[in-house]
């Protein structure tokens, strides 16, 4: 029978990816860290403000001022590029086949409550580091047992389609940890 507790093994990854986003959101340079030679440059702007998606100026705008570095800072330019990535490099759309497949929800509050130790040592949230003025977080959802168990878009709209990228990998990881759990291969 498979273990269906939220804090079981196979959902680790899930607490890790959790984890790994307030530790990096904790660990972020202030917006101007010039004696810093490893902070990743970032512009002062909110992501929250792009989560209602863009007018045609903006997302022209957006567009002129696109660049590789701007992608790989911390940018306005570089968020609008994360939705938009087919406009700027390369890019295939990998075609699925069969109905779409909704996922329930069962939300599950302590999931955003969840916090760590900040460098202040006072605790910091999920739903607070998420939602700082800072953050660069435009979206979140943990699936648990095949359902939606935690869901946020401060930065984009449920909507969106979103780069994956290095998320592909987080899911990889994830799936090779079920796999494991599971006894179907061994690491």
């Amino acid at each position: 029978m498979p273990n269906t507790s939220l804090l079981s093994k196979s959902n680790f990854p899930v607490f890790a990816l959790i984890g790994g986003l307030i530790m990096q959101s904790l660990g972020t340079s202030p917006v101007h860290a010039e004696d810093d030679p490893y902070a990743t440059p970032r512009e002062d702007f909110s992501i929250r403000d792009l989560r209602n998606g863009y007018t045609a100026k903006q997302a022209y705008d957006l567009s002129s001022e696109w660049n590789l570095q701007k992608f790989l800072d911390i940018t306005e330019a570089g968020a609008f590029s994360y939705m938009n990535l087919a406009e700027f490099l390369p890019s295939s759309v990998v075609r699925r086949d069969g109905a779409v497949a909704m996922l329930a929800a069962n939300l599950n509050d302590a999931i955003g409550a969840t916090s760590v130790p900040g460098a202040d040592g006072k605790a910091v949230s999920l739903d607070e580091m998420i939602n700082a003025d800072d953050s660069t977080v435009q979206g979140v959802m943990v699936l648990h047992n095949g359902e939606i168990a935690y869901e946020v878009y401060p930065g984009m709209r449920r909507t969106d389609n979103h780069v994956w990228m290095s998320n592909a990998k987080i899911l990889s990881g994830l799936l090779i940890g079920q796999l494991e759990d599971e006894g179907k291969i061994d690491v």
